[in-house]
């Protein structure tokens, strides 16, 4: 996995301004949604293994894009706060994802929990253009 997060420093790299930033995560999140579609269906380890080599390509499609765009756009005295913000809203939001996901693993076995999660990426990938419209 850490392989796959070195690309984080060159999707940072490429963030000049915030419309690349954001457009720069539409591709993350696809690829997200293909690491949970393969953990979904995967029967062996080798399966299992790409999808997670998927989920780590996403992060480090995803994390550099989104310190940019906090770098980019917190001013320069709160830039701390902005970065332990958004770290401290990233671990409630990840509670809440383990939290739904235990239930759904509970009640609905382990491949729901990873469509369920492709489903929750697919429908940040459609509520994208109304984060640049935003922007």
């Amino acid at each position: 996995m850490p392989a796959l997060w070195s690309h984080d420093a060159r999707a940072a790299a490429v963030c000049d301004c915030a419309t690349t930033a954001v457009r720069l995560l539409g591709p993350a999140l696809l690829v997200l949604i293909v690491a949970d579609a393969m953990h979904a269906v995967a029967s062996s380890v080798p399966g299992a293994l790409l999808g997670a080599a998927l989920w780590g390509l996403h992060l480090g499609l995803a994390q550099g894009v989104t310190t940019a765009l906090i770098a980019d756009h917190a001013p320069a005295e709160l830039r701390g706060t902005a970065f332990g913000l958004m770290h401290a809203l990233g671990g409630i939001a990840t509670l809440a994802a383990s939290g739904i996901a235990g239930v759904v693993w509970e009640h609905q076995g382990a491949s729901s929990t990873f469509v369920t999660g492709a489903a929750f990426a697919g429908l940040s990938l459609l509520l994208l253009p109304a984060v640049r419209r935003a922007g």
